[in-house]
């Protein structure tokens, strides 16, 4: 069959839908200069000639041939035979893009090679406008990225464009049997169900100057997803978008856990000066080694560290306070806190081990202890505690209450022991600790205004005890799950990760008891035999490694009546077992020298561990160097471009393999160029709008594959300004004040608004096309530079749409649910840079934690349809009951 075409009488026949295989013949397009034709040949040996003449015959007079395609025809003529040959992955380099107004790719090498070319003014990266600067960035590194492959896996065969139109030929084997009919129903094939491939003419008019170019990429008027649906988009959407969704209730669950948060113990000195509600700082003398850091003496009198008859083995160092003579003044010891005391509180619980050592003398054998200012003429609140029936040189231990009857206008105080005037002798103490009201009036517990701003998100996980601390500077410096359970007086601590001396007096039930109080599901971290020294624990000598791990999950999960930990932890006051759901073996394993050993470690473990613990997933830390582990957990530290980019990256990963936990991620810095090296200049001190948005498009991300994704959190929630190692966090606090972040807030919004089933939906924006079934129905969530989501909460039938718009316009949403006659009033909250803000800029800090903040906004549906505004650089979310 052969066809010729003259390009004066504007009459062109589509390609046929030829084979990719080498073997075989290909048609072709040849360029008659002379008398300016094209010929088009289709050969016989091609398999899908039958097809093709069945098809296409009569259509012939439907389809014109401009004369921007017959440049296009031109610029592609092979200089040796004068053929034009379309084939996948054509080399872009060989194109003349001198005059091209924009281009759109989907695979990165793709972008290189076409940004290589000069003069491109404005560029597309899996729908995301690039800006100069992003460009050149992209130029700058194309022979680092040119072999990089996008996360799609569909396969255009080959893709024509020319002025007003474009021709897309595509695979469709994978193809899922709905997004064959979305397709069929538009073009009327009756007989497309039953081929191979199709020949899709799509006849969007775009904005383009001039085009002269073949390529094998996505344009920005059509491209598809990974269900193969079909949508077309461009740079700005415009001011108005139709969104249509689908009522069900039944399609693919989002489980609770979609949404967490990590505490990552030590960094920042999050738990001991943070969220552990303990006031004294150093309060078993182990900082710096031993030390009395922290600690002064006011009136007369001396202190020294003691070591003879410690307390306990774990804590072996005693403070001694001397006064050689009797007093002439009001004297004794004081603790300045962690970096201040905050005395607002009504009430504190205050205990110490005390000794008195032979011939010491107190007149009325009592003690003064309370809280003053800095300068000791100023006290808050006193309690007065009788040690006259202290035996001689015998540890007695003491709790009471402080009545603060004035609170302090500054945090500038201190905790006090006061001896009376006449006093003298050797006086030793040991765990000094004082506590404010803990949050659920938990002894030992949590700071207040901490505690309550983690469960204020509504987290579906918490990852414990997070991060680095759980590998430890060095192997005996590990977490040690025994060493922080029972008594504090036998709790030996260690050395920290990141700062200072880990107490552990947030130890490990503590931990599990906070998860619970907030509504978490722990995600417990066990060691695996690496520590941050770069040192593994040989195979041969894993076992006791692999026992400890079986206590401690024993002591957590066995019945109290016939196991030995599970007993134990009964003695010490919880009967029940909790909830382990999930464990993590190790933590970053991909990381330096681990990786070279984790193969072995994560294998012995996980075949002891899941065979004695059959309903616990166990979660690796890579896939680098193991085969299949039931789960692994991703960790990304990047700029907002990774983020965005990556909104689909779990379409494509097997069902069939691990699920997955993103345990930690964050934007850290704003500046997108630095995307090979986000540590590096321009790292962020605070998270802003833009980050906060990048990681909300992330989120969707998250929701939209909940069919693999057990959930993602933030890292590291916690940043003491005080004391700091990492930047940026989730929460900054300090003595008295929390600043809740923008990122903190967009996960909020998440998390207060979590639907449990995603609902299918589509966009439509002018000649702006979403139409798709992904997994789950949900479509493919995305609409030019408008993110969605549309999910219910089937136990009190509510409608939550989320909405991240990464575009400088507004974006008025037109909503429908499909079938709906109700009316209703919901909400919409909004969390937003404001108008003409730069979103880099809007940050919530310590000087100025309120610069964004959540708005809310009525919604009203009639008829299910309802409309709300979506402004530029913004994250929204939409309740509406249904």
């Amino acid at each position: 069959m052969e066809c010729i075409l003259n390009a004066k009488t504007n009459v062109y026949l589509p390609k046929n839908l030829a084979s990719l295989r080498k073997d075989l013949d290909t048609d072709y397009y040849y360029y008659d200069n002379e008398n300016n034709t094209l010929n088009c040949k289709i050969l016989m040996k091609n398999p899908y000639y039958s097809y093709f003449k069945q098809v296409y015959p009569l259509k012939i007079n439907e389809y014109e041939l401009t004369d921007d395609m017959i440049d296009v025809l031109k610029s592609y003529t092979n200089s040796q035979s004068n053929e034009c040959y379309m084939k996948t992955n054509l080399n872009l380099l060989s194109a003349n893009l001198n005059e091209v107004d924009w281009i759109y790719v989907n695979k990165l090498r793709s972008l290189i090679r076409g940004l290589n070319q000069s003069d491109i003014k404005h560029a597309y990266y899996r729908g995301l406008s690039l800006s100069d600067r992003e460009i050149q960035y992209y130029l700058d590194k194309r022979n680092e990225y040119y072999y990089t492959n996008s996360f799609t896996s569909f396969t255009i065969d080959r893709l024509l464009i020319y002025s007003g139109n474009a021709v897309l030929i595509l695979r469709t084997d994978t193809c899922s049997e709905k997004a064959k009919i979305n397709i069929a129903n538009i073009w009327k094939w009756s007989t497309f169900m039953h081929e191979k491939e199709a020949l899709l003419a799509v006849g969007t008019k775009l904005k383009i100057l001039s085009i002269a170019v073949l390529f094998i990429v996505f344009i920005l008027s059509v491209f598809i997803t990974t269900s193969f649906g079909l949508r077309t988009a461009k740079k700005n959407i415009g001011n108005v978008v139709s969104l249509n969704i689908e009522n069900a209730n039944t399609g693919q669950k989002i489980p609770t856990t979609m949404h967490g948060v990590i505490l990552e113990t030590n960094v920042n000195r999050d738990d001991d000066g943070g969220l552990y509600a303990e006031l004294i700082y150093n309060r078993a003398f182990q900082e710096n080694g031993r030390s009395l850091d922290g600690w002064s003496t006011f009136g007369q009198g001396s202190i020294n560290l003691n070591i003879s008859q410690p307390l306990t083995s774990a804590l072996p160092a005693q403070l001694r306070y001397s006064l050689i003579t009797n007093s002439t003044s009001v004297s004794g010891i004081r603790n300045s806190g962690y970096y201040g005391i905050n005395l607002q509180a009504p009430n504190f619980t205050a205990s110490f081990f005390y000794r008195s050592l032979p011939g010491v003398y107190v007149p009325g054998g009592k003690l003064n202890i309370g809280f003053s200012d800095s300068t000791g003429q100023i006290t808050y609140g006193i309690s007065t505690l009788d040690i006259s029936k202290a035996p001689i040189n015998i540890w007695f231990y003491y709790s009471f209450d402080i009545i603060v009857f004035s609170a302090a206008p500054s945090t500038k105080n201190f905790f006090f022991i006061e001896f009376p005037l006449g006093s003298k002798g050797e006086f030793e103490f040991n765990l000094i600790s004082c506590f404010p009201p803990t949050y659920e009036n938990r002894p030992n517990g949590a700071r207040f205004d901490l505690a309550q701003t983690f469960a204020d998100l509504k987290p579906g996980f918490i990852r414990l005890p997070g991060g680095n601390d759980l590998e430890g500077p060095s192997i005996p410096e590990r977490f040690i799950w025994n060493n922080t359970v029972g008594n504090l007086e036998n709790r030996p601590g260690r050395r920290g990760t990141w700062a200072g001396y880990n107490t552990e007096g947030f130890g490990l039930i503590e931990l599990i008891t906070f998860a619970e109080d907030i509504g978490a599901v722990p995600i417990l971290a066990v060691y695996a035999g690496y520590s941050l020294d770069g040192k593994a624990v040989p195979q041969d000598q894993l076992q006791p490694f692999i026992d400890e791990v079986v206590k401690e999950l024993d002591f957590l999960t066995a019945s109290a009546n016939d196991n030995r930990m599970g007993a134990l932890r009964k003695r010490l006051g919880r009967s029940e077992p909790f909830d382990i759901r999930y464990v993590e073996i190790g933590n970053e394993d991909w990381l330096g020298a681990a990786i070279n050993t984790y193969d072995y470690r994560w294998t012995t473990f996980y075949n002891v561990l899941s065979k004695r613990y059959p309903n616990i997933t166990f979660i690796a830390t890579t896939v680098k160097t193991i085969n299949s582990p039931p789960a692994v957990d991703d960790h990304f530290y990047q700029v907002p471009l990774f983020f965005i980019e990556n909104f689909r990256r779990y379409e494509n990963v097997p069902r069939s393999g691990p699920r997955v936990l993103i345990g930690e991620f964050a934007v850290i810095n704003d500046d997108d160029s630095q995307i090979t090296n986000p540590f590096g200049p321009g790292r962020l001190e605070y998270p802003s709008i833009k980050s906060a948005i990048a990681e909300s498009v992330y989120r969707i991300g998250f929701e939209r594959n909940s069919d693999i994704i057990i959930g993602g959190c933030y890292a590291p929630i916690l940043q003491n300004i005080d004391n700091t190692q990492w930047t940026p966090s989730f929460i900054v606090f300090n003595t008295t004040s929390v600043v809740k972040s923008t990122s903190y807030l967009a996960q909020k919004m998440f998390g207060e608004n979590l639907g449990n089933l995603i609902l299918y939906s589509a966009a439509t924006n002018n000649t702006i096309t979403h139409q798709s079934a992904g997994k789950g129905q949900e479509g493919d969530g995305k609409l030019g530079n408008l993110y969605f989501i549309a999910t219910k909460r089937t136990n009190d039938n509510t409608l939550i749409v989320k909405f991240v718009n990464v575009d400088p316009t507004d974006i008025l949403i037109n909503a429908q649910i499909q079938g709906s006659t109700t009316s209703s009033t919901g909400v919409a909250y909004i969390l937003t840079a404001g108008s003409g803000v730069d979103p880099s800029t809007v940050q919530n800090t310590m000087l100025n934690p309120n610069a964004a903040s959540i708005t809310e906004q009525s919604v009203s549906a009639r008829n299910g349809t309802w409309s709300i505004t979506v402004p530029s650089w913004s994250v929204v979310v939409v309740t509406l009951t249904l």
